[in-house]
């Protein structure tokens, strides 16, 4: 680096206050003059990252290898070396997140190359047992109504239809509907037939306005409707977690922590200690789960589905000697603590989810 150049001056530019050396034992800013050359501050900068950069290997070596001696150290007050730790869990989890991008991209499939089914594109909401119900036999869809057929096997049959095909079904239903068994078979699959046909906010709106006022829905019910719509069309309930897993582990963590504390109510920490305990249990899991996605690039399936155990063990290893090292409680009382957590964990992870997705269902 070169040689910087300090003020003469011996006022703070930051606080005012006198400054004795080099740096202001106020506020710590550095004394360097403001119109320094361009070398000097690119090589400024460069110190900076660097010092980051030290700090992040002087944070990460304790962090696996040491767990829970990290957080003691912490709070004794041992700072000045160690990244803080909403800094590391940010930095590490910007990592992990532009990973879990890349590796969790779905990979473009070629077109099926087998027999071609004989019903409409709705067969794509089908699951892959219903639709091999249906190669077996597409003959069926053609048929203007089946006297005597399966309940579930005509639901999956009467769902490959298009809505037109659906109605012309339910129609010649109606035409023999002379005993309660095809009345109870038209109830069943009309239900579906309405799905189909408020698949959109406009079309639902349209069967709305051809009921009586008695029969169509209240203004909650088509607020509800709306928002279900947009959420179904936006976000896949199923892969919510996965989608909003930042926002979800930023809410999650005070959550656990609190469940800790409660846990560990014994030791007498205060809340913000029990805090940072979690903060660096969940950057330590990060760090792992960043690697095996990684490794997940490289390596066969078989050798992941192996290496995820090995994984498993060595996080629920990890934990345990966490919990063993900042707690300083006896061997069986860590292990009935961990399950305890487990099942916490559970519920903490469940009641951020359910507040995501009730916040998105909300605004959608």
């Amino acid at each position: 680096m070169g040689h910087k150049h300090y003020r003469i001056k011996k006022d703070c530019l930051n606080c005012g206050a006198t400054v004795e050396d080099n740096f202001c034992t106020v506020c710590g800013q550095e004394n360097l003059e403001l119109k320094e050359p361009f070398w000097h501050f690119i090589g400024h900068s460069i110190s900076h990252y660097f010092h980051f950069d030290s700090k992040f290997f002087n944070t990460l070596t304790p962090l696996l290898t040491k767990p829970g001696q990290l957080t003691l150290d912490y709070i004794a007050g041992k700072r000045a070396i160690y990244l803080h730790p909403v800094s590391m869990y940010i930095f590490v989890s910007i990592v992990y997140f532009l990973v879990l991008s890349v590796t969790n991209h779905p990979v473009e499939k070629p077109e099926n190359t087998g027999p071609k089914l004989t019903f409409n594109s709705y067969s794509s909401g089908l699951t892959a047992k219903e639709k091999k119900i249906i190669e077996a036999d597409p003959s069926f869809i053609q048929n203007t109504t089946a006297k005597s057929m399966d309940g579930s096997k005509e639901k999956i049959y009467f769902k490959a239809m298009g809505f037109v095909k659906q109605q012309e079904y339910l129609a010649n239903l109606n035409l023999i509907a002379k005993n309660p068994e095809i009345s109870k078979r038209i109830a069943d699959i009309k239900e579906i037939n309405l799905h189909r046909e408020d698949s959109t906010y406009s079309s639902y709106l349209n069967r709305q306005n051809r009921l009586t006022e008695s029969e169509q829905d209240n203004f909650l019910d088509r607020f509800i409707k709306k928002q279900s719509l947009k959420f179904g069309t936006n976000t896949d309930i199923l892969n919510l977690a996965e989608k909003y897993k930042s926002k979800l582990f930023f809410l999650l963590m005070p959550v656990f922590a609190f469940f800790v504390m409660v846990n560990f109510r014994k030791n007498k920490r205060y809340y913000v200690e029990h805090l940072v305990f979690t903060i660096h249990l969940f950057t330590a899991y990060f760090i792992l789960d960043t690697v095996i996605n990684m490794l997940d690039l490289l390596l066969p399936q078989i050798v992941m589905t192996i290496l995820n155990m090995v994984v498993a063990l060595t996080l629920i290893w990890y934990i345990y000697k966490a919990l063993r090292t900042f707690y300083q409680r006896k061997r069986w009382i860590t292990v009935r603590k961990i399950i305890g957590l487990g099942v916490l964990f559970l519920l903490a992870f469940s009641l951020c989810n359910l507040t995501i997705a009730s916040f998105v269902f909300i605004t959608a």
